[in-house]
């Protein structure tokens, strides 16, 4: 029977640090199932670790908690074995590396992995970031690698052990092929220790991600987006703002220079708040650039009333699209045929002809936009099936890490409701455990979708029975709609979908908006603790300079 037992959720890579340890010295460390976010709450688990966090060590001698901490008792329960290092000045080596693992490469590594996973809302300016200290980490180790075979000595050490329990996650499915490239000694080493039976006992088989357009690059399909939109110009002014741009070089130095916690931290929220204040600043301009074209859009469709000519050729499209009427049940295209009908009615001379005249535009208009969608509709729907199967292995996946509430972005919808519904129906679908590549399997599992693009923001609300005790859909909703000014289109107990059209002349810009939902929706999250709490000892807080505050409760301002 094992001695140790460890306390945490499946698949925590600084539980991994430990294990891996552990497979060194010949120590078996029991893992009994663990519901993060009820057991850690209990007063048998309290008794073991005040703060109520994972990992947690129980030893016959007594509890041990912080991640570092444990994997050093567990490498120095064999002194044989030299985890710890051969001498004084290695194992001083040793505890160096560890703490650049904790301090400067977990920091970025959780900016690039937890959008991916919901749990925190995806930020370009800030990811952009998290790449840059992760070229330097990465750059710092291959340096050291290129004349040296491990971290510490010519053995493999806790060093080791730590830093590639770091990085496994980031090489299976974020570092794209192009990127590591630049790292050859890095991926050199990498390989090698997992290779070890030591590291496979506890990894499993490492394969590295080949996917050049993996989810590495996935955050950045969300810039094409803002390109056309409101918002673009916003985006496009920050970097050339000179106050903004200092103040970012001066977070960059003091973090370079290890400064202070509280220093840094301080540099970070006054970037927070000038790059909110330019961005409130320039939300203006493209509503004042918008009006102009929505006039010339206008004038003509008005030119088009009187062209009588071409009544008989817009009778042809309106038979063809005759069946759609049973398939769409909207009002808005319950409307289309009755408009369509106007025109036919030639011999009826009635006194509203004016006014018939006057919809014959509106109902050119829509045959032509469900022409758009019915021609992209196939690969549309496809595209957002298959995403959504993704995302739903995804969650699925952090639900054994005790996290069942996830804020998602969906760029495959591109803020069309219709197409959303069609993600969440790939997210929950059943997985068929005979397919090559799992899919769904997130019906269980509660959900808020956002999609958007220079037109509108469509939301979707998912809170399946098995999780309403904790919340329901009208609950985690009711911020959201408040913060985004979206409208419900449909509503039943357990989902409600909403949306909301862009409009300048109101300062109503989607792709801002969407933004503004999904922090709303984190911070009501936050407020339930439904969010997992992590042990870092990150020294810079990354979702605070997202622009997200995660200690904020529904309301608060960001």
């Amino acid at each position: 029977m094992s001695k140790f037992t460890i306390y945490s959720y499946p698949g925590n890579y600084r539980v991994q640090k430990a294990q891996i340890a552990a497979a060194y010295v010949g120590v078996d460390i029991k893992e009994p199932n663990f519901n993060f976010g009820k057991d850690n709450e209990s007063d048998a688990f309290l008794a073991l670790n005040p703060l109520g966090k994972v990992p947690c060590l129980e030893t016959p001698q007594g509890p041990i908690f912080e991640s570092n901490a444990i994997a050093r008792y567990v490498a120095g329960l064999r002194a044989d074995k030299q985890l710890l290092g051969a001498n004084y000045y290695e194992s001083a080596l040793v505890s160096q590396w560890l703490d650049f693992s904790a301090n400067e490469l977990e920091n970025p590594r959780g900016v690039w992995i937890y959008p991916s996973m919901g749990i925190m809302a995806f930020n370009q300016t800030i990811h952009d970031e998290a790449v840059k200290d992760m070229t330097t980490c990465l750059t710092v180790l291959n340096t050291h690698l290129e004349k040296n075979s491990f971290m510490v000595g010519k053995q493999v050490t806790l060093a080791d052990i730590a830093i590639v329990s770091a990085l496994n996650e980031l090489y299976a499915k974020f570092f794209a092929p192009s990127y590591i490239a630049k790292f050859p000694n890095v991926t050199r080493w990498f390989t090698t220790c997992c290779n070890q039976p030591e590291f496979m006992q506890v990894l499993g088989k490492v394969v590295l991600n080949k996917v050049e357009n993996s989810a590495a690059a996935a955050p950045k399909a969300a810039e094409p987006q803002p390109k056309s939109g409101s918002s673009s110009s916003a985006k496009k002014e920050e970097p050339t703002n000179p106050e903004i741009e200092a103040q970012g070089n001066k977070v960059r130095e003091l973090k370079l220079r290890k400064a202070p916690k509280e220093e840094v931290q301080a540099a970070i929220d006054e970037l927070v708040r000038l790059k909110a204040a330019a961005a409130g600043a320039a939300g203006a301009a493209p509503a004042d650039e918008k009006k102009p074209e929505a006039k010339k859009e206008e004038k003509p469709k008005k030119e088009e009333k009187p062209k009588k000519e071409e009544k008989p050729k817009e009778e042809k499209p309106k038979k063809e699209e005759k069946p759609k009427k049973e398939a769409r049940t909207s009002e808005k295209a319950e409307k289309a045929p009755e408009a369509e009908k106007a025109p036919e009615g030639k011999k009826g001379k009635e006194a509203k002809g004016g006014k018939k005249a006057e919809e014959k535009p509106k109902a050119e208009e829509k045959p032509k936009a469900e022409a758009k969608t019915a021609g992209a509709d196939d690969k549309a729907v496809k595209a957002c099936v298959k995403e959504g199967g993704k995302k739903g292995q995804d969650i699925a996946g952090m639900a054994t890490f005790g996290v069942h509430f996830f804020c998602v972005t969906i760029e495959s919808a591109e803020g069309k409701l219709e197409l959303l519904d069609k993600v969440l129906e790939g997210m929950n679908a059943e997985v068929d455990e005979a397919a090559e590549d799992r899919k769904g399997g997130a019906g269980d599992l509660a959900k808020m979708l956002f999609s958007a693009n220079e037109h509108n923001l469509a939301i979707i609300c998912h809170t399946p029975k098995e999780v309403t005790e904790k919340a329901t859909a009208a609950d985690w909703m009711k911020e959201v709609l408040e913060r985004t000014h979206a409208k419900i289109v449909e509503q039943t107990e357990f989902v409600i979908k909403a949306e909301v059209a862009n409009d300048p002349d109101n300062n109503i810009f989607t792709l801002k908006l969407r933004d503004e939902g999904m922090s709303a929706g984190f911070a009501f999250l936050r407020s339930r603790q439904l969010m997992i709490e992590d042990d870092s000892d990150d020294d810079v807080n990354y979702a605070a300079a997202a622009g997200i505050n995660l200690n904020a409760a529904p309301g608060a301002d960001y």
